[in-house]
């Protein structure tokens, strides 16, 4: 879909969501799928405006490659409690909350 929105309507932002999908309980991908998503391994392809990731898995070096070689904006998720947002709040990212107020 991301690859499908950059060939057709390139005007429109487009993101890529990273997390270790089985890890997290996922069960409809299986563990090739995960590992490439994890990995970013499609971004050459899709050129995502922002990668969206999963606060627990953000410290990857292909999430860190990406930044710096593409200079992609980076989402945290989901950030819903203080202890989260003190780790996330200096990684340059817009932070998405979930039942708290910063």
């Amino acid at each position: 879909m991301v690859k499908w929105l950059k060939d057709n309507r390139p005007e429109i932002i487009r993101g890529q969501m990273m997390e270790r999908h089985i890890k997290h309980g996922g069960t409809d991908m299986n563990p090739v799928q995960d590992f490439v998503r994890y990995n970013l391994l499609t971004n050459f392809l899709t050129s995502p405006d922002f990668i969206s990731c999963n606060i627990a898995d953000r410290r990857t070096v292909s999430l860190l490659f990406c930044r710096l070689l593409y200079r992609v904006q980076m989402m945290d998720w989901t950030v819903d409690s203080m202890d989260d947002y003190e780790l996330v709040k200096t990684d340059e990212s817009i932070v998405i909350f979930e039942d708290i107020e910063p």
